[in-house]
């Protein structure tokens, strides 16, 4: 997978702003949409990524209000909040 930063798609965070993501930043989204109990470890197998891009992108989607993780490391999930 590329590992480009071009901008794709957009979501809207709670304040109804747009922010754009990154193609990075989506790729992840939909695998997690896939799998919400997908680990960083398949997240960095299935990407292509390394292992502290793929926590960058996570602490930054996160930080925007977008994904957040339920429960513990081995029996969490993670949860998309502004899905379309």
């Amino acid at each position: 997978m590329s590992q480009a930063n071009d901008t794709k798609n957009c979501t809207k965070d709670d304040t109804n702003v747009h922010k754009e993501l990154t193609e990075n930043q989506n790729v992840i989204i939909g695998l997690i949409a896939q799998d919400d109990t997908i680990t960083r470890a398949i997240l960095t197998q299935k990407t292509g990524l390394s292992d502290s891009t793929i926590a960058r992108e996570l602490k930054t989607l996160s930080s925007l209000g977008i994904l957040h993780r339920e429960g513990g490391r081995k029996k969490g999930r993670w949860v998309i909040e502004n899905k379309k």
